[in-house]
């Protein structure tokens, strides 16, 4: 079942959602656990990825930056996606892309990504180079634009780039 990418991450989305269900049997966790998840597969020439909750993730690509996920969010701001709530757990957002050479991923939790501004967000993007460090460097600049633009809430960014065609 791994070749096949869906059924793949389905498995891993169904199989988090009922451990996390299933605690709610210990006392210690008698209300229960919930969280969000997304789950990113990198292959030679593709990225899959699949989503539950408030977690985004950003394509860049030639300069242009595309959101690839919808927050499971109400108009009030409340999660109406999570993993562990219920035992048929929800069914995660599901894409399937491919990856080219000086394609960025960024994926980011809702305290960077509301808190992003696009221009801030491709100038650091644009001059992100190839090493760690320049990409730990380029994170750095998103987490604290994000909190220089007034994010309080858990702050937390990942970076994946493909160095080659």
């Amino acid at each position: 079942y791994w070749r096949d990418k869906k059924l793949f991450m389905r498995r891993i989305f169904r199989s988090v959602n009922l451990t996390l269900w299933q605690k709610r049997r210990e006392v210690e966790f008698s209300e229960g656990l919930l969280t969000t998840l997304l789950v990113v597969m990198i292959g030679a020439r593709n990225f899959w990825l699949g989503s539950v909750g408030d977690t985004s993730a950003f394509l860049y690509r030639e300069s242009l930056i595309a959101k690839l996920t919808t927050e499971d969010v109400n108009f009030s701001g409340l999660l109406t996606k999570v993993l562990g709530r219920q035992r048929p757990g929800p069914k995660p957002q599901f894409l399937g892309e491919p990856f080219l050479g000086g394609d960025i991923l960024l994926l980011a939790t809702d305290g960077v990504s509301q808190f992003l501004v696009e221009e801030q967000l491709r100038a650091i993007l644009e001059n992100t180079g190839n090493t760690t460090n320049e990409l730990e460097a380029a994170v750095e600049k998103i987490l604290n634009h994000a909190q220089e633009n007034g994010s309080q809430d858990n702050l937390t960014t990942v970076l994946i780039k493909k160095i080659s065609g």
